[in-house]
């Protein structure tokens, strides 16, 4: 006999089915969305990840990225912290799109990223699976051979809010088309179960279709002891509007190795770093910007 919860009986008389995950169906018509092998994985970094208000850098971007430099460096040495280098070079420069289905944004809606970037080095795409869960992050099978690279990471957002996500990035040729849901599924197999109820000839688009200018200035360390920071300033750009503007600095770990003493040290400056003026806590994020800067497009 079937169970009835106060839940189903609601929707009954709403006269109505009770939504289902698109994976819960999936799962049923055996397509094996979820593994029942657990992959905690191997956190490879820890990033800690400031927005900044964007105004000072549309302004004077040279004197702003110093400020910024120079107050992160001040905390730092006056902790006791040795840094190095600083903001002044660009590190990484590239083209920044997003893909998903016009309407619905589905991919976003189920907690993936699919991106491309584009810079003088070449072209490549990533698929990246992000939750507040790490075990949800962890267990994503999305690992492929060749030239591709996976890894598992921790963002860290302020006041200290954990998400992780577990990404792989593949060189892509430069005439290859992205305009169809088996583009990602094709690149990276292990992402096709969780949207086993889609067609796979549906229709991606740039998200909102705009492409993002990024420039990563640095690099800048910060001796943790025994591990060290690599610190960068992230700005992107819409023509000569600076829309998104990151202060971060990631700490690698073999085997996660993260000791007591760097993350202690690495949590204080991030602490103190949340005071400065230009900190901007509820500024979007670099893929919230993607998201909702057209928001027609995942609305329809």
């Amino acid at each position: 006999m079937k169970r009835l919860t106060f839940v189903s009986i609601l929707w009954q008389v709403a006269g109505c089915s009770a939504p289902l995950a698109p994976w819960v169906d999936a799962d049923r018509q055996g397509h094996a969305a979820f593994s029942n092998d657990p992959r905690p994985g191997v956190v490879d970094s820890r990033e800690y990840k400031l927005l900044l208000d964007p105004a000072p850098f549309g302004a004077d971007e040279a004197w702003a990225r110093s400020v910024v430099w120079g107050d992160l460096a001040t905390l730092a040495l006056d902790a006791g912290l040795d840094v190095e280098g600083d903001f002044s070079l660009i590190e990484k420069q590239r083209d920044i799109r997003f893909y998903d289905v016009p309407g619905s944004c589905v991919l976003n809606a189920r907690g993936f990223v699919f991106r491309e970037r584009v810079g003088a080095d070449g072209r490549e795409v990533t698929v990246k699976y992000r939750s507040p869960d790490r075990y949800l992050a962890a267990g994503k099978d999305l690992e492929v051979s060749g030239e591709a690279r996976t890894k598992l990471e921790e963002d860290i957002a302020a006041p200290f809010l954990s998400r992780f996500s577990q990404s792989t990035t593949l060189p892509v040729a430069a005439s290859k088309n992205l305009n169809r849901l088996d583009d990602p599924f094709r690149l990276v197999p292990g992402m096709a179960p969780y949207f086993a109820d889609l067609d796979d000839h549906t229709a991606i688009a740039v998200v909102g279709g705009t492409t993002y200018a990024e420039r990563v200035f640095g690099p800048a360390g910060i001796d943790l002891g025994p591990l060290d920071a690599e610190a960068s300033l992230t700005i992107w750009r819409v023509g000569d509007e600076p829309v998104v503007v990151e202060l971060s600095y990631k700490v690698e770990a073999e085997d996660e190795g993260f000791d007591e003493r760097s993350a202690a040290r690495a949590l204080t400056l991030f602490e103190a770093m949340q005071a400065h003026p230009w900190v901007a806590p509820d500024a979007r994020t670099k893929t919230r910007t993607a998201y909702e800067r057209d928001p027609a497009f995942c609305d329809g």
